[in-house]
């Protein structure tokens, strides 16, 4: 990891999210492994000490190994529940929104 973030210029974010580098990782992940490693995502990754690059990796896998745990405890059945509650949600706010008088 050191190697590879030697040679960008770029903030950490941006490598984390880097598909080409780390499969797997969204904005979600990306933000709670760098809240977990106490590194700003504005960070150049060449410029991150050593010791907080040992704080990446363990927030790394500390975060993929709990969003895993989570995963595996979800059936199919109660993630289509909350995705179609979520999705009701959302369309009722856009409606009310739409419907609000104008002042």
């Amino acid at each position: 990891m050191r190697k590879r973030l030697a040679k960008t210029k770029t903030n950490i974010k941006t490598v984390l999210l880097d598909q080409k580098i780390m499969r797997g990782v969204g904005n979600a992940y990306a933000d709670e492994i760098l809240w977990h490693a106490r590194i700003s995502p504005f960070s150049v990754s060449s410029k991150i000490p050593e010791a907080k690059l040992k704080d990446l990796v363990k927030a790394i896998k500390s975060v993929l190994e709990d969003a895993e745990k989570i995963s595996l405890n979800q059936t199919p059945t109660s993630l289509t529940v909350k995705f179609v509650i979520s999705w009701i949600f959302t369309i009722q706010r856009k409606n009310t929104a739409q419907q609000a008088p104008r002042s």
